[in-house]
């Protein structure tokens, strides 16, 4: 077992004080998240329940991933699990409504977590949200969400958050894709 210890809490914890963040704070969270996500993927693993609770912040506020206690990983980059898993507000369509519409689920059930986090980040609540989690499902199938009026989102995060959040799971970014993605790249990029 590893121990970290992250004075920073997680993800979850930050947007429960501040309510939501800047856009640039997104992006330099994102980007970290992007590469951690990728190290994952290389090593053909599915985190599979990616969500504020899991990404922990070190004192110089560096993503650590966390609880990879739903992840698996996978034989081949091919290979896909069938499995129900993952945090109402994060789970993607194709898990929900399993064999029936792929096939089974990959990686893309992580670029799809994805979106929820930055969306969730910028709005301050997660894009699906709903009275109970069968509401939220239905909402999640149906890919009923939108921006809110009332605050201001640039075009270069919604268009990433709208990539990432579409339902048949081939249509999403892959993680290079997102990591080259204007809203990532463009702005103030802090030190490490």
């Amino acid at each position: 077992y590893i121990y970290l210890i992250c004075h920073n809490h997680s993800m979850n914890e930050m947007i429960k004080r501040r309510k939501r963040l800047t856009e640039p704070e997104t992006a330099f969270l994102m980007r970290q998240i992007v590469e951690a996500t990728k190290y994952l993927h290389e090593q053909l693993v599915i985190h599979r329940d990616l969500k504020l609770g899991n990404l922990f912040l070190d004192r110089n506020m560096n993503i650590k991933v966390g609880d990879l206690g739903l992840a698996t990983k996978l034989e081949s980059a091919d290979e896909k699990r069938k499995t129900i898993c993952g945090t109402p507000n994060y789970i993607a369509p194709e898990v929900i409504q399993g064999d029936r519409a792929t096939r089974g689920h990959s990686f893309e059930v992580d670029i799809w977590s994805m979106g929820v986090i930055m969306y969730t980040c910028l709005v301050g609540k997660p894009p699906y949200e709903a009275k109970d989690v069968k509401a939220t499902y239905q909402r999640i199938i149906n890919n009923e969400y939108s921006f809110p009026k009332n605050i201001s989102i640039c075009e270069d995060a919604k268009d990433l958050i709208v990539s990432m959040l579409q339902s048949k799971p081939l249509e999403r970014p892959n993680l290079q894709e997102i990591s080259c993605h204007p809203f990532l790249t463009t702005g103030y990029i802090p030190e490490s």
